[in-house]
């Protein structure tokens, strides 16, 4: 039986629907704490159960390239001298349109799902990120998919900015490239906010190496793989400070 394809634009626009609140300016945030993913984790959820430590090495797998992201951009950003670990505060917001099968956050944790969530604004993500021991100098905005909700990216940077952590904290986010929100939803303004703000990296997946695998990757229509590099470029011209990803799988 063939599979149905997913339509991106209708799925994101209903998903974005059900994990953003405009007032007071809400994400939904997955609830790690008792998922299934929690069993993946190192260290337990942190933040309340909805946050974790992540661990980013430059040193792989044997075979593998050294995986530099997001080690140098934050090192380079904050002043570091080079380090070959870095921790990072993580929070994923609650949905995403595409289904890859090699993602490791459990599909009911994608659904906009407010039973497997909470509704948190960007003061109580940093309140609580501020209040953890020995905070990680980075925030990773992952999913889920945060291009649903570019908001969110937005609205983090102000609130570092009011409690002082602006220059001590890298902020970090992830792009599927699955929507143009930030061009469609984001005033001019806070496109520019960022584009200019000095501790933020954006980083971007490519789900395959051609149409086919693309969709074999994401479950998603194959139309959408030459969009993504439609709005990469729009973000290279934007001029946010960008970094990319590439999977290459596809099927036998």
């Amino acid at each position: 039986m063939e599979r149905k394809l997913i339509e991106t634009a209708r799925t994101a626009d209903l998903l974005r629907s059900r994990v953003l609140r405009q007032e007071p300016n809400e994400v939904l945030i997955s609830r790690l704490a008792g998922s299934d993913q929690e069993e993946d984790l190192t260290k337990p959820p942190n933040c309340g159960g909805i946050g974790r430590i992540r661990h980013f090495r430059r040193d792989t797998s044997g075979g593998w390239p050294p995986n530099s992201l997001p080690i140098d951009p934050a090192c380079k950003a904050l002043g570091l001298g080079a380090v070959d670990v870095m921790e990072a505060q993580l929070f994923q917001n609650a949905a995403c349109a595409w289904r890859c099968w090699y993602c490791y956050v459990p599909f009911d944790l994608l659904a906009a799902n407010p039973k497997r969530g909470e509704w948190m604004t960007a003061d109580n993500l940093v309140d609580r990120y501020s209040d953890t021991p020995n905070r990680p100098l980075i925030i990773d905005l992952s999913g889920g998919s945060p291009d649903l909700t570019p908001e969110w990216v937005v609205w983090m940077m102000d609130a570092l900015e009011e409690r002082g952590l602006a220059n001590s904290t890298y902020l970090w986010s992830d792009d599927n490239l699955s929507t143009d929100y930030v061009f469609s939803k984001l005033s001019p303004g806070d496109r520019l906010r960022l584009a200019t703000y000095r501790n933020y990296g954006r980083v971007c997946c490519f789900k395959g190496f051609d149409e086919e695998s693309f969709s074999f990757n994401t479950g998603a229509d194959s139309l959408c793989f030459d969009r993504q590099f439609e709005l990469f470029k729009a973000y290279v011209d934007l001029g946010l400070d960008l970094y990319a990803y590439a999977t290459f799988t596809g099927q036998m």
